[in-house]
């Protein structure tokens, strides 16, 4: 196989995409990573193998399978060998009976790598599977040539014998001197493949094999989105619509929440009349590089590889070549074009690195399952997510340190850091205008599903709307309960994808609750600023402060007590889940320590408690769970609540000095022997983490 893989899930675009397609003879070089998703085909990679031998010393073949996400299916690996390039799988057919489908490759027997005890290993294998009573596709490379029938008669006698009939009869690998059938598909029920064949592919030398087994009129899912129907969208004319809407019934409301029910009410009303919710079928896109002339010349060269095997004259194995080259050719510079196009328009480096991300993938964007088809096993497999995302924080808190001296009603004593009171402000319709104005449109919506481009086009007409709710909140000191409900999307980390913890939830709010958050977030910060409440230590998420300085902070502090012959001992602490672990009660304590009373602190309590969160996969939605710790992921107040939260770290008995990047932390302290900077940084750990409730993953 010389082709590189997204080059081989390409070709299937061809054709209607296929369920399963295995692949050997393959190097893993040419691969991107363990993983890779091919959206164009709907096709997720499942596993790959290798055998030690084969990879370490780059020759040979290895097998992959790539299979539909709304296919359900298991690995086998008790019908696997070591010292076999092979992998079983288990496919399950609704309403109907799983069957075994496996991968081979065998090397030719001259070469070195090929395992003397395959024929003793396949029979074993073959014994083995029998005993299951399932239906079982084989699929490979074995190296033999079934065209000729006295060629070795023990191994195909070996087939016969546990009733697996070989289905492909035309060759595999046809060069100008000689054609074999050595690419097979063995099956023990070929009744129900009511089709197969060989598929001409310019992938390698060896042609493609295939298969269509019935499936009792069962279908395979298609995916599914909601999304809204832009085709007839015209800002202009929505906004004749907003203009004429009377808000005043709104501005007599003393409750927020019926306010903000009002207000979504009358949005979303208009928006589904010029922008209506649909129900859509996503297609795979054609490859964007492949222009009419380069598929004019893959037809060129297809035309001329069936008639150089028909005719089998030089000369026309020759242009076949030479027209082969030439459509390589094309693609490579097509291809090359394309990218580099993309790249040109790379106007900052997130850009930069987002498109180099899409042109090399290293692993899927989605979970591995069928998330689309609204049935009860998806639907419960939803909420094993949204379980498990809403548990194990808590299980994280209940492995840790234990909290000292810590209840509700005895907090921990903070000393006061100013007498000084913060208080929120009245919010101006012209800052609601300024910060709608500055919505990226595409962002996900949450809970209210408002599409950010169409609030931004209407900003000028919700602006009043909006900013009575958002001093409606402050009032009241109540923050709408809508708001305070994430939805999560599970994104994929590594390992099983059966496992939930290998997933990373990405939380998605409101985009309307960040007007609210950011009003309250540059009058908070503005007030720890001008009364200099936050530690000199602390380089993240403030004005004019970096990474940069950060490190050459650390490092002058290092050369300088080199120069005066200390030595210098530091460790280095990751926060394990820092935002996920904070605890509201002790995070309110230290609020009311940095300024916030009265009104003030029961808007942030409200903020803080009764929030709920969701998972969404496809279709699919769990029901809502409560979270009890932590700030709010994907907030605009969450990272200046975590600040103030850990911003007291240098002031409760730490001797060494600090410096930290967010949950990025470095103690260091310095000395003339080993014994005592050891003896001096562990009664600093020993003194912070339990006070703040903190699980620190650390290395000195």
């Amino acid at each position: 196989m010389r082709a590189s893989l997204p080059s081989i899930l390409k070709q299937f675009q061809r054709w209607p995409s296929p369920a399963i397609v295995v692949l050997w003879g393959i190097q893993m070089k040419h691969f991107i990573g363990n993983h890779f998703s091919a959206p164009s085909t709907g096709l997720v990679q499942l596993a790959y193998s290798l055998t030690d031998q084969v990879c370490n010393r780059g020759k040979g073949g290895g097998v992959a399978i790539y299979i539909k996400e709304c296919i359900e299916w298991r690995r086998k690996q008790d019908l696997e060998n070591d010292s076999v390039e092979s992998m079983w799988i288990e496919v399950f057919i609704k309403n109907s009976k799983s069957l075994l489908v496996a991968v081979y490759y065998r090397p030719p027997e001259s070469s070195h790598y090929f395992p003397a005890n395959f024929d003793e290993t396949f029979n074993d294998t073959l014994r083995e599977s029998a005993n299951e009573s399932k239906e079982i596709i084989i699929l490979g490379d074995f190296n033999i040539n079934f065209l000729k029938a006295s060629e070795h008669k023990d191994f195909k006698e070996l087939i016969r014998l546990y009733g697996f009939s070989q289905i492909i009869k035309q060759a595999t690998r046809i060069s100008k001197d000689t054609s074999t059938l050595i690419d097979i598909i063995l099956t023990n029920n070929p009744l129900v493949l009511c089709r197969s064949g060989v598929f001409m592919v310019d992938l390698s030398d060896h042609e493609m094999v295939g298969c269509i087994r019935k499936l009792n009129n069962v279908k395979f899912t298609p995916k599914v989105i909601t999304c809204r129907n832009y085709s007839a969208y015209e800002p202009e004319v929505m906004k004749e619509d907003f203009r004429r809407v009377n808000w005043q019934s709104l501005y007599t409301m003393n409750d927020v929440n019926k306010a903000l029910e009002y207000f979504n009410y009358t949005v979303k009303a208009i928006f589904d009349r010029h922008a209506p919710q649909m129900v859509k079928n996503v297609r795979g896109k054609p490859c964007p590089w492949i222009n009419s002339d380069i598929r004019k010349t893959m037809s060129s060269r297809d035309c001329m590889l069936r008639k150089a095997r028909r005719t089998k004259k030089v000369e026309h194995w020759n242009l076949y070549k030479k027209l082969g080259n030439a459509c390589n050719n094309k693609m490579r510079f097509a291809k090359s074009t394309y990218h580099n196009d993309l790249l040109e328009t790379a106007s900052s480096p997130k850009k930069f690195w987002n498109i180099i991300k899409n042109i090399f993938p290293t692993k899927p964007k989605s979970i591995s399952m069928s998330v689309n088809s609204k049935n009860d096993k998806n639907k419960y497999r939803v909420n094993i997510f949204s379980t498990y995302f809403a548990n194990a924080i808590q299980l994280l808190k209940e492995k840790s340190m234990p909290l000292r001296n810590f209840a509700w009603k005895q907090p921990v004593k903070i000393a006061t850091r100013t007498q000084k009171i913060f208080q929120i402000k009245h919010i101006s319709t012209g800052f609601v205008l300024n910060e709608l104005k500055k919505f990226q449109k595409g962002k996900s919506t949450g809970v209210d599903e408002l599409p950010v481009g169409m609030l931004k086009d209407i900003r000028e007409f919700i602006s009043y709307p909006l900013c009575h709710i958002l001093n409606l909140s402050i009032e009241t000191s109540t923050v709408p309960t809508m708001w305070k409900v994430a939805k999560i999307i599970p994104i994929y980390k590594s390992g099983s994808y059966e496992l939930p913890e290998n997933f990373r939830p990405i939380s998605v709010l409101p985009v309307l609750s960040k007007l609210l958050e950011r009003a309250v977030h540059g009058q908070y910060l503005r007030f720890l600023e001008e009364e200099k409440l936050l530690t000199d230590y602390q380089y993240g998420y403030r004005m004019k402060r970096s990474t940069n300085l950060a490190a050459i902070q650390f490092i002058d502090d290092i050369r300088n007590e080199v120069d005066q012959g200390n030595l210098v001992g530091a460790i280095f602490i990751d926060l394990s889940k820092a935002f996920d672990t904070i605890s509201h009660d002790a995070l309110l304590t230290k609020l009311q320590a940095y300024g916030v009373r009265n009104r003030e602190l029961t808007w942030f309590t409200d903020y803080l408690f009764g929030r709920q969160q969701y998972v969404q996969l496809g279709g699919n939605k769990s029901s809502n769970q409560p979270v009890f710790i932590g700030v709010p992921q994907g907030s605009v107040l969450g990272p200046l609540l975590f600040l103030v939260f850990y911003n007291d770290l240098v002031d409760i008995g730490i001797n060494s000095r600090i410096i930290k990047y967010a949950d990025d932390t470095v103690i260091y302290c310095s000395g003339k022997n080993i014994e005592m900077i050891e003896k001096t940084l562990s009664s600093d750990m020993d003194n912070c983490c339990p006070t703040n409730f903190i699980k620190m993953l650390s290395s000195v």
